[in-house]
Parts: C-alpha cells; sequence; structure tokens
C-alpha cells in the first residue's frame, strides 16, 4: 500500500490507529500516554500512527534524543508549526503561545509576555506566591485534620495552582481554596474533558479534515454545546478583568496582563479576542502543569521517607544560615540552590512532565531527518511528509531506557550524582519537560519557583504519609494527573 510506503524511513516502526480500538483501547481511554510509553518500549523510539478512517493524517510520535534537539533547536525547526485542524477543540483554551503558529505574530507575542515571565519578574511576584502559600498550608491542616485516615492532595493543589495563576496572569482574586468554590475549577477540568473527546472522535471519523470535522458536530452535537458552557464560565472571568485591566485606571493591581498593558503596546493583531487566547493559554500552562506536578512529588515523596528527610534537612539548614524566624516562608533566591529539593523536582519532571507530548508540531514541507538510535548506535532515518503530526514524547524519552538507567525509579539521587547535570542521560534532550529552543515553555521560571516554595514549606512543617487504600493512575487530558488522586496524611515530624 503505498500510503504505507516511506522511503526515508529506516528503524520506524508503522501502526494504524483506530480510537478506542488501539489508540487507546477504550479499556484505558484515560491512559494514553502510558499505552504509548509501552508501544515505546516494544518497538522503539519512533513510531508513525497511520489514521484508520484516512490514511493520509499521521503522527510520528518520537522520543530519540537527536531527533528532539532537530525539532526544538535544530537548523530547520522552522520546519515545524503549530496548528493542526485536530487540535480545534483545543483552540479556545490554548490558541495562544501554545498552539500559534511560528512567524511574526507568535514572535510578537512571546516578546510581549516574555519580559513578565523573566527572574526578575518572577522575584517581584513572590510577595502574591508566598500569600498563597501560607492559604495553602492552612487549609492542608484542616483537610488533614478532619480526615486522620487520610485525603486527596491533587484537589487541594488544582485549586491552590488556579487561584495562583489567576491572580498573577490577570488579577482575580478568586480564593476557590479557601472557600472551596469549584465553579471555575470544575468548569475548567470539564472543559478539557469533552475537548479531549471530541479530538478523539475527530481521529476515528476521519483525522481532523473539513468533513470529519463536521460530520463529528453533526453526530454528537451536545459536545459543542458543553464545552461552550464549560468555558463561557472561564471566559466571562478573565473577560471582565482583561476590561478593567484596559480602563485606564491603576487601580494598584499587580499581574502580568496588567503590567504588560502598562508597560507596552499591543500589536495591530492583537484585538481583544487575540489578547483573551493569548491569557487563557497563559492559564492553561500555569496551572494544570504545575498542580500535577506538585500532585507527584508529593506522591513520590510519600514513599520516600528517607528523601522526605535529606530535603528537610537542607531547608532546616538554609533558614538557619538566613536566620530567618519559623514562621517566615523561605525567599526564592536560596531555594534556587538546594540541589537536594531540585533533584527531587527534576526527578518527578522526568518522569512526570505536565505536557507529556510537548507541544504538539506540524510539518510544512517532505524531509528527511537522519538520528542515532541510543541503545545500539545504529544510524536510521525518519521521513516526515507535509501535514504530518510530530509529537515530542518527552515522558517517554525521560522513561526510556535508551536515555537513562532505572528510567522507572524515581531516584533523585542521579540528578546529584551527574556533574552534567543530565540525570545521567548521555544527551541533554533527553530530559526536556519544558520543551526547548525558542517556543520552550515561557513560564519555567514561574512554575519552578512555586514548586521550591510549595515543597519545601510542606516539607518543614509535617512528613508526608503515604496511604495505600487506592491505585494510583496516571491519567492523560491534554496534560497528566493521577487519575484517582493521590492520597495522603501529613504526619507529626519524626525524630528517627
Amino acid at each position: 500500500m503505498a500510503f504505507m510506503t516511506f522511503k526515508g524511513d529506516k528503524g520506524v516502526y508503522t501502526m494504524i490507529a483506530i480510537p478506542f480500538v488501539n489508540n487507546p483501547p477504550l479499556s484505558r481511554i484515560t491512559e494514553g500516554d502510558m499505552v504509548n510509553l509501552e508501544r515505546h518500549r516494544k518497538h522503539g523510539s519512533v513510531i508513525r500512527q497511520i489514521t484508520f478512517s484516512n490514511p493520509f493524517v499521521r503522527n510520528i510520535i518520537i522520543t530519540n534524543p537527536d531527533l528532539l534537539r532537530a525539532i526544538f533547536v535544530g537548523k530547520d525547526w522552522e520546519r515545524y508549526t503549530r496548528y493542526h485542524p485536530l487540535a480545534e477543540p483545543f483552540v479556545p483554551i490554548s490558541g495562544g503561545l501554545i498552539h500559534q503558529a511560528n512567524g511574526k505574530e507568535w514572535r510578537e507575542a512571546r516578546e510581549l509576555f516574555s519580559k513578565t515571565f523573566s527572574t526578575v519578574s518572577v522575584r517581584q511576584y513572590m510577595p502574591i506566591i508566598h500569600e498563597h502559600v501560607q492559604v495553602l498550608l492552612d487549609q492542608l491542616a484542616k483537610e488533614n485534620a478532619g480526615n486522620p485516615s487520610g485525603f486527596d492532595v491533587q484537589t487541594i493543589y488544582n485549586l491552590y495552582t488556579f487561584d495562583v495563576i489567576s491572580r498573577l496572569v490577570f488579577g482575580a482574586s478568586v480564593d476557590s481554596l479557601r472557600t472551596r468554590d469549584r465553579r471555575y475549577i470544575t468548569a475548567w477540568d470539564k472543559g478539557l474533558g469533552v475537548a479531549s473527546l471530541r479530538v478523539a472522535l475527530g481521529f476515528l471519523l476521519g483525522g481532523g479534515t473539513t468533513w470529519s470535522v463536521e460530520m463529528r458536530d453533526k453526530l454528537f452535537p451536545g459536545l459543542k454545546e458543553q464545552f461552550d458552557e464549560h468555558y463561557k464560565i472561564i471566559d466571562d472571568l478573565i473577560g471582565t478583568h482583561i476590561d478593567r485591566a484596559q480602563s485606564g485606571k491603576d487601580d494598584g493591581t499587580r499581574s502580568i496582563l496588567d503590567d504588560t498593558l502598562r508597560s507596552e503596546k499591543l500589536p495591530e493583531w492583537m484585538s481583544n479576542a487575540e489578547l483573551k487566547k493569548q491569557v487563557i493559554a497563559l492559564v492553561f500552562a500555569g496551572h494544570d502543569t504545575t498542580g500535577g506536578t506538585l500532585t507527584f512529588a508529593t506522591y513520590e515523596l510519600s514513599r520516600s521517607p528517607s528523601w522526605q528527610k535529606t530535603v528537610r534537612q537542607e531547608i532546616q539548614d538554609l533558614r538557619k544560615s538566613l536566620s530567618l524566624p519559623e514562621t517566615a516562608l523561605l525567599p526564592l533566591e536560596p531555594l534556587d540552590g538546594c540541589k537536594n529539593l531540585n533533584a527531587v523536582i527534576k526527578e518527578t519532571l522526568r518522569m512526570y512532565p505536565a505536557a507529556p507530548n510537548g507541544a504538539g508540531r506540524v510539518v510544512k514541507e517532505d524531509f528527511v531527518v537522519p538520528y542515532v538510535d541510543t541503545l545500539t548506535g545504529e544510524h536510521k532515518s525518519v521521513e516526515f511528509r507535509k501535514n504530518d503530526m510530530v509529537s515530542p514524547f518527552v515522558m517517554g524519552a525521560g522513561r526510556s531506557s535508551e536515555n537513562f538507567l532505572r528510567p522507572e525509579t524515581w531516584d533523585p539521587q542521579r540528578w546529584i550524582d551527574d556533574a552534567t547535570g543530565n540525570g545521567g542521560a548521555i544527551n541533554p534532550f533527553a530530559n526536556s519537560p519544558f520543551g526547548n529552543g525558542a517556543r520552550k515553555c515561557l513560564g519555567e521560571r514561574l512554575a519552578l519557583a512555586q514548586l521550591r516554595v510549595v515543597l519545601a514549606s510542606i516539607l518543614e512543617k509535617w512528613d508526608i504519609g503515604f496511604c495505600d487504600n487506592y491505585k494510583f493512575i496516571v491519567a492523560s487530558q491534554g496534560t497528566i494527573k493521577a487519575g484517582n488522586g493521590v492520597n495522603i496524611k501529613l504526619l507529626p515530624i519524626s525524630a528517627k
């Protein structure tokens, strides 16, 4: 079959992809990334999926670090752009910098917001972060007191991260964690779930062609209506604050949106609708991702009392060196240098990168890319064709035995032992939880700042106890989460 023949391929496994049958099977519909991980372990670092209903729609999933380097920073990185029709259901959520195509408008948007995510800017936002971390600690204490047999920490983290990113990005004091108002977080999660289902149905019906999209929405009209209902709740919230920020009145609100509008002139093409897309994409990138990483780090720490003790001692030593009272939250700058704390975060991101497939690319023209098989040293190649989707499967790369020793063992020590900072991998692109190159995640500094402050603050106060009365599942919904939450207990610190 001609559509299955790729003359430039050497060592590429090709499969027919059928949603709900094998991509993933219905029994594991929420575990698509784990299914792909198992497939890569069996078939190698490059897998081409050809859509059953439309063989001209193909997705190439990659874990090889040479190819990841070519995609992220290679001389031909602009041969890949972002938007594909299959992604249409996610555009209202991630249609800003995440899915915006390469070009003048993307560069102007990136430049517009990059200044407010600089190291200096993140430091200036620390009082806001500290304020919310104190609320988080108080709510964790209350939840723990009310549930002595354990509680789901993921729910708490999700409320916390939504509060923080809303306050930082567009100045809204949502206060959902303290009040337990789940209106916004529920709308967000349900909207993502519906969008994911619409993408899968688009695959099933023809791979995102105009015909298949129209057919999907005719056959399942209620799905778009459900999404619009959930999305309107978020849209109204953000729209209100864009109007406030654009009013010209300086009410003292400090946020990324306010700082940007006060100091920069918007590009001519950035209408209110386009500005809203950018803001919502920033919320998406800064909420689900940080909440998920905090959840997975807490899960792994709950299973490793020795690493809890190691990091706690490091934090206590830091507090003494700074002569800070016990009631004061630690400042960001000295936390940057805590090697054990940072090793915990890096190892969690290796195994559980918040965006396991990075941000997918779309090929703009036909070409062939050579690469070296990390495990065998064999020279191979992959043929890209115009409109192919390319998924940089960073979770697969981080969990591959081609790239790391004992890849399924959570071991922060690997980051301390390796002076190169690669965690033992021979290629730095084997670990790219924030992507890399010109389109690297803009919010990396902000995410790391929150991870350091939150984990340090929790470990200073409590031992994290593991609850084994639930099944741990990595669930996929664009980002990854713990499918059944993560149950923990917060215990008095042991003297052992």
